[in-house]
């Protein structure tokens, strides 16, 4: 009996002693309990034979089981349990990485954006103006309702390719002293307007260098009731200023210089009260809106005349210069300011 108990604490000692070679933990062979060395390693303390863990909590790798007599089923089941909560932390893992996946979903979003973008900069690409354009005339005598001389006088209308505002022809028109008479030289469109209407002209207006500036009214382009017919609203030049005669008003808009082009926009709404505003090169240089304009005589339509009318030919001796030229070049009507300015077409 006493042979086989010190056989027993021999081969207990000899297990205590390979245990804590390989492991790392300290043993007492008095009472087999377990002590917990550095690096967060567990411990659980037992009898000879008692399952003991070792791993940190951290680092999630499966526990190790050691016993005596070798590994424990019971511990490899219990590494199977171990190994559960790594793969649920994976699981966790991916779920966060499938985050940054919704995270393309608004990538989609924002090619969405990008479309939106180019959708809202398309108006820019074609850079016309705004606006309706009723008619529109860049130099030439075709396309009016008439494009001649006023009868019994030595005028002329024609198309020339200098000076020109943009493109390649401009409209010369010339009157030369005969007897005393109203002149006119003129383009003329018909129906242009009717009351309640609004309505912008614009042309570009050019006085050759030998222009004589006299202090009388060289009328360059009106606007007129059509049935029964009559003088209205006349635009002139007198002098180096430009004036305007609305509703019986004279307006100065200002001084054109000879030698080069004057771009001229006239605003018009018909009726009572009535809108009337002038540019000159694009400054405004009036802006009247309490302003009777119904279409004098009943007439339901106004017509447009450009050109030149010398009108103190009529009574007056002509003056120095016997022979009177003005040329005009991009003529509109339009709904709007910017697409009735030459500048902008």
């Amino acid at each position: 009996m006493f042979n086989t108990l010190t056989r027993l604490l021999r081969d207990s000692t000899v297990a205590l002693v390979v245990l804590s070679a390989t492991t790392g933990i300290s043993c007492s062979a008095a009472d087999n309990s377990v002590s917990e060395p550095e690096g967060g390693s567990r411990t659980v303390a037992g009898s000879a034979g008692q399952v003991t863990t070792a791993g940190t909590s951290s680092g999630g790798s499966a526990p190790t089981y050691a016993g005596m007599g070798g590994t424990s089923p019971a511990g490899g089941a219990t590494a199977g349990l171990g190994g559960s909560p790594n793969a649920a932390g994976g699981s966790a893992g991916i779920g966060q990485g499938g985050s940054p996946g919704a995270g393309g979903t608004l990538a989609s979003g924002g090619a969405a954006g990008s479309g939106l973008g180019g959708a809202a900069g398309t108006p820019a690409v074609g850079g016309a103006p705004a606006g309706i354009v009723y008619f529109s005339n860049d130099g030439l005598k075709a396309g009016w309702s008439s494009a001649t001389p006023q009868s019994n006088t030595i005028g002329k209308v024609a198309e020339v390719t200098d000076p020109v505002y943009k493109t390649s022809t401009a409209i010369l028109t010339e009157q030369t002293y005969v007897k005393p008479q109203g002149a006119h030289s003129e383009v003329m469109l018909a129906s242009v307007q009717r009351n309640g209407e609004d309505r912008y002209y614009g042309q570009a207006i050019y006085l050759p260098l030998d222009w004589n500036t006299i202090d009388e009214n060289a009328t360059f382009q009106q606007f007129s009731p059509e049935t029964p017919a009559g003088p209205w609203n006349l635009n002139w030049i007198q002098n180096d200023h430009i004036f305007i005669r609305v509703a019986g008003t004279h307006y100065d808009c200002g001084p054109i210089k000879k030698g080069e082009w004057t771009r001229v926009v006239v605003h018009f709404k018909l009726g009572n009260p009535g809108i009337f505003e002038y540019w000159v090169n694009g400054d405004r240089k009036w802006s009247v809106t309490d302003k009777d304009l119904t279409i004098p005589n009943g007439s339901p339509t106004i017509r447009w005349s450009v050109g030149i009318y010398v009108t103190w030919w009529r009574d007056q001796a002509p003056g120095p210069q016997t022979t009177r030229q003005i040329y005009h070049d991009q003529l509109r009507i339009a709904s709007t300011y910017e697409a009735a300015d030459p500048a902008n077409w």
